[in-house]
């Protein structure tokens, strides 16, 4: 137990724990450095304005940046197998005959896999490199958004994407993310395609699904994307960490845990 801290020293070894841990209740906070629930409540409340954590239900988890883009070859050699379940499981919310947005990324290659098996889908994406070794089944639909191509995520984004998409409505828009944030919601480092992931929402008749490994939970990039209350699924792996499902669901997010 730690007795007679100052507040900036309590912070720090606060900031400690949830960095260590992960996530840390209010409780726990309270019991180690005994003082009381309202005072540890302050000090995370000074934290997360400091940018160090983010609060959740009863407590708090540690907040980790995303500084750099990796390229869509190194995003699509990580976790695999989890992605694969994950474009499984996503692929299991669409219906014979829908139209759907998919964005870019590598999770979300493993979606239009995993689409394709629905009889007469009609698939619009940006993800261009992502499709380019998928065999589709004759009754099914795939429309290119055009625009810039972007060779490091192998997507095309700017003013030509944005003019096709603002002339379409679909059922379904299924996104990829680099960060997922109860705070700052869904982020890329990338404002372009951040940009178009928006738009694709924007003309979104029904469910937003994110589909995101676990690891991506806690995470946050430079440009906002779209906030928690704008989806509805969250397609990810079984190591999502629990003590974050109150928040998300008070998002009005589904959890769907996809299993290898």
């Amino acid at each position: 137990m730690s007795v007679g801290l100052i507040p900036a020293g309590r912070r720090a070894g606060i900031l400690s724990e949830v960095k260590e841990k992960g996530f840390a209740s209010v409780e726990e906070l309270s019991d180690k450095f005994d003082v009381s629930v309202i005072t540890i409540r302050r000090d995370l409340d000074i934290l997360e304005t400091e940018g160090e954590i983010e609060r959740t239900h009863g407590g708090a988890i540690y907040s980790h940046q995303i500084k750099t883009e990796s390229s869509y070859i190194e995003k699509n050699m990580q976790n695999h197998e989890v992605k694969a379940a994950i474009g499984s499981a996503a692929s299991k919310l669409v219906e014979h005959g829908e139209t759907v947005f998919v964005n870019s990324g590598s999770t979300t290659y493993q979606i239009i896999k995993h689409l394709f098996n629905i009889p007469k889908i009609r698939i619009i994406t940006n993800n261009i490199t992502a499709v380019q070794n998928i065999d589709a089944p004759l009754d099914c639909e795939l429309i290119f958004v055009g625009g810039l191509y972007r060779f490091n995520s192998g997507c095309t984004v700017g003013n030509f994407a944005y003019s096709l998409i603002e002339k379409l409505n679909v059922s379904k828009t299924f996104i990829g993310a680099d960060g997922i944030s109860l705070k700052n919601g869904i982020t890329s480092p990338v404002e372009e395609e951040a940009a178009i992931t928006r738009k694709m929402i924007e003309h979104t008749l029904g469910d937003v699904i994110v589909a995101a490994d676990s690891s991506k939970v806690g995470l946050v990039s430079t440009f906002y994307t779209a906030s928690l209350e704008k989806i509805d699924y969250l397609v990810t792996d079984s190591n999502f960490d629990e003590t974050y499902r109150p928040d998300f669901v008070k998002s009005g997010i589904k959890i769907i845990k996809a299993e290898k």
